[in-house]
């Protein structure tokens, strides 16, 4: 069930609050997470992040041509 609510009216210092304790929280997880990761995990990870950076690179796309 989807309900929709009318936007509110937000004070910029509270959102601005609300935005960097959502910043920590997530920069927290993430080296958590890649803390646990194995050599090979994180290995794979960095080689698909590599090859979707390289993906749209302008010199890759003139040799395509």
């Amino acid at each position: 069930m989807v309900m929709l609510m009318a936007k509110k009216q937000v004070d910029p210092a509270v959102s601005q609050y609300l935005a960097s304790i959502g910043r920590k929280g997530g920069k927290a997880s993430v080296r958590k997470g890649i803390a646990t990761l194995t050599d090979e995990e994180r290995s794979k990870r960095a080689r698909a992040a590599a090859a979707a950076r390289w993906a749209n690179h302008p010199r890759k796309a003139k040799a395509k041509k």
